[in-house]
């Protein structure tokens, strides 16, 4: 993870949208954008985030935050953004045809902090999977014999995000799926991905990075806490900057992570995360007391 001090500046630039395309051959209604924004795309590092907004409309007011999924190796100006059609922003997004002007903010929060491991281990529940294209290309540079395996998640085959395109890379892809069911040709684990990664062995001093919801992010703390593992976790939630202003995007960190009795506090996702050791974050703050300063309020 990067500090506050190693990030680039942030930009606010006009792009365009090159392209958008629907991705999942399951049906999924996985969408991924093409943006032209040559400053942005050649500083993004994986597991920053952009807000991107249509220029000319009046609704969506505020940007949409979303991972930087890839940066076009023919082309390095160019960026993409993975998402699924949740509501009307997101859908009008999707709809925007070759040349619609948006207005880009980024690039936004640290990223995965890489280096060299006998194996790199993605985790990711549905389009979790996002930020994964890029740290694949990002990992390769750093640690090009090392492989790279993704353990990807989703309630059924609908919701298997990209793997296709993460193949296409190189990528080892082993799916999950809640229900069983499974893409045409392909196997999968009955059960969530963090019980298939968990089923199988990795190595000794395997890197993790994982995002998805936060049940997934519990549920993979609670399976690597006490083992050495390095575990990265790519965290969201709902924010309108995206910078620090709004103070919307808070997260329940621990004070001391090796003891939970000493409470916890809030920390804003955009700006010292969204990437987090995993083991920082207080994933059930219900049985534990925030630390309270003498005004009241959680600090």
């Amino acid at each position: 993870m990067t500090s506050d001090c190693d990030r680039l500046p942030m930009h606010v630039e006009s792009g365009v949208v090159v392209s958008t395309h629907f991705s999942d051959e399951a049906g999924g209604g996985c969408f991924v954008t093409r943006i032209r924004a040559p400053e942005i795309a050649r500083t993004a590092r994986a597991g920053q985030f952009v807000m991107v907004r249509l220029v000319g409309c009046d609704f969506p007011y505020l940007g949409r935050p979303f991972s930087v999924a890839d940066v076009d190796p023919e082309d390095p100006d160019v960026f993409a953004i993975a998402y699924t059609r949740v509501g009307e922003g997101t859908g009008m997004l999707a709809d925007a045809v070759a040349g619609t002007a948006v207005r880009v903010v980024g690039n936004l929060g640290n990223g995965f902090a890489i280096a060299p491991a006998p194996m790199h281990v993605f985790v990711a529940g549905g389009i979790g999977s996002a930020p994964f294209p890029l740290l694949t290309r990002q990992i390769r540079a750093v640690d090009p014999d090392a492989p790279i395996r993704i353990y990807l998640g989703g309630r059924d085959a609908s919701g298997l995000h990209l793997a296709a395109e993460l193949a296409a890379l190189g990528v080892d892809v082993r799916l999950a799926t809640m229900d069983g069911s499974a893409p045409a040709g392909a196997t999968v684990y009955r059960g969530t991905c963090v019980e298939h990664a968990a089923s199988e062995s990795l190595p000794e001093g395997a890197r993790l990075y994982a995002c998805g919801p936060n049940p997934m992010f519990a549920a993979l703390a609670s399976a690597t806490a006490g083992n050495d593992l390095d575990v990265q976790a790519s965290v969201e939630e709902h924010m309108a900057c995206g910078f620090g202003a709004c103070n919307a995007c808070v997260i329940p960190v621990k004070n001391n992570p090796a003891n939970r009795s000493a409470g916890w506090h809030y920390e804003l996702i955009c700006l010292r995360g969204p990437v987090f050791d995993i083991h920082r974050i207080e994933w059930h703050p219900e049985e534990s007391e925030p630390l309270v300063d003498t005004a009241g309020s959680t600090r």
